[in-house]
């Protein structure tokens, strides 16, 4: 499904997610890049020019420390969590809807699926929804497309789900661990590389017997600290990982969906199924926001 044919509650989780994931990382690549040319300024020969890097050196420190005073006031990376949090959450909502589990069956429950839609909604925007920026979309919150896709009939909604929900899903997983793996092994052979420049720059100094290019080892060594703390920040190795462990999890749920043949087999199994992606994004934010983050 795209994003529109979510409720229009989704759509602004999602937006918010989005920009206060921007934010964040926007945040901690200039902080980076701003002590990084610090760095670089303190080790320049002295030159005519002295009194023009010191205050350029002495905005950059600024610049680095307003940068950490927003992210620390403002906290992006916890906006971040929350929206996503919200949007995954309304996701799981709409799917258990579309597909009639849970409160939203047709028969036995409390209230109509419609309205029981809309009450579980309202109760996430009032314990989640305090990310939300203030450029909201206005839209239903029972698209024309849910509507239609819950009215299929048992065989076209399990099409439906397997194609849309969990294929979704696994290729989500299978592409990321991917990509985090490939982020992972690229960030730390660039470390080892300018750890062995900065090896070589010692050992052709000692060779030599003077410091004619110290000014390059400083540069190096920033780099490859700042390197480090961006994985740290992104969990590169972790998350390829995770995902990976995900999508075996959920090539699981794929091949249990071909022995589902009632109604009742077919709402325990979106039930269980939810549960399992829920279970993957609840484990995500609580690693982003173990003590481990400092």
């Amino acid at each position: 499904m795209l994003t529109d044919d979510y409720p229009a509650l989704y759509v602004n989780a999602d937006r918010a997610s989005i920009k206060w994931q921007r934010t964040y990382l926007r945040m901690l690549l200039g902080q980076y890049f701003f002590i990084l040319l610090a760095g670089c300024l303190t080790i320049l020969p002295s030159s005519p020019y002295l009194r023009e890097q010191t205050a350029i050196y002495l905005i950059c420190v600024l610049i680095a420390a307003v940068l950490l005073l927003y992210m620390t006031v403002k906290k992006p990376q916890k906006e971040w969590y929350e929206t996503r949090a919200l949007a995954e959450s309304i996701k799981t909502l709409t799917w258990r809807f579309i597909m009639r589990s849970g409160p939203f069956s047709n028969d036995g429950a409390k209230h109509p699926p419609r309205q029981a839609f809309k009450v579980f909604l309202d109760e996430l925007v009032r314990s989640d929804g305090s990310a939300l920026t203030a450029d909201l979309a206005f839209g239903p919150q029972i698209t024309a497309e849910m509507e239609k896709k819950r009215a299929l009939t048992l065989s076209d909604r399990k099409d439906v789900y397997l194609q849309y929900r969990i294929r979704d899903q696994l290729s989500w997983y299978r592409r990321k661990s991917h990509f985090n793996r490939r982020r992972s092994n690229l960030f730390s052979a660039t470390c080892v590389l300018l750890y062995m420049l900065g090896v070589g720059v010692a050992l052709y100094q000692l060779a030599m017997g003077t410091l004619v290019v110290q000014w390059v080892s400083e540069p190096l060594l920033v780099t490859a600290a700042g390197i480090i703390g961006w994985m740290q920040a992104k969990r590169y190795e972790e998350l390829a990982a995770s995902y990976a462990l995900a999508a075996h999890e959920i090539a699981q749920i794929e091949h249990n969906l071909e022995t589902v043949t009632t109604e009742a087999e077919f709402d325990a199994f979106v039930a269980e199924a939810e549960v399992a992606f829920s279970r993957e994004h609840t484990q995500w934010i609580a690693r982003q926001t173990s003590p481990y983050d400092g």
